[in-house]
């Protein structure tokens, strides 16, 4: 996952927002894709077709909000960041956002030097992620292979009485460690 493409998906229903979101990206974070959807349910489609490095969606939409959207993304894609984007920081807000494991909050007027920091650290965090992941089914396949190994082993491996057997007639002792 760590050489792929950071792949990043921006909501909102505010047009110009969605058109200049994409170009402060590119600018400031060389080579993350970036896709767009004008609606939480736009979004939730194209959330379970593509595995996002992270979401940004504004709370205060139409039909689906950011909140119930965070909701159902998290039902599918527990894993991914989703940051939010509010104008208003009600305390009430983000505290339920929060509860439902909202990574980070960017406030409008979006400051640009605080989303691509806090884009790239939830970016970096999902790519984390999936590399621990990986190590760990790396280390389960490891694991079983060294069991298996052990297992073959154990079944090929002469007896105690078989050793002392093959040494009864030898004027040499069996060494210890042969015999334990």
């Amino acid at each position: 996952m760590e050489n792929e493409t950071p792949h990043v998906l921006l909501v909102d229903d505010d047009q110009a927002l969605l058109q200049a979101l994409p170009h402060m990206v590119a600018l400031r974070l060389h080579g993350v894709q970036v896709d767009t959807a004008a609606s939480a349910e736009e979004a939730l489609v194209m959330a379970r077709s593509c595995d996002y490095d992270a979401i940004v969606s504004d709370i205060k939409m139409p039909g689906m909000d950011g909140i119930e959207l965070l909701s159902r993304l998290h039902e599918h894609r527990p894993e991914t960041p989703i940051l939010l984007i509010t104008g208003h920081m009600e305390q009430k807000l983000v505290i339920e956002a929060m509860q439902k494991g909202a990574y980070d909050f960017i406030q409008k007027p979006i400051e640009r030097v605080y989303f691509v920091a806090a884009l790239h650290r939830a970016i970096q965090t999902h790519q984390l992620q999936h590399q621990v992941q990986e190590q760990q089914k790396l280390l389960a396949s490891y694991t079983k292979t060294l069991q298996r190994f052990a297992r073959q082993r154990a079944e090929v491996a002469p007896t105690t009485e078989e050793r002392e057997a093959v040494h009864a007639g030898s004027p040499f002792p069996t060494p210890r460690w042969l015999i334990s």
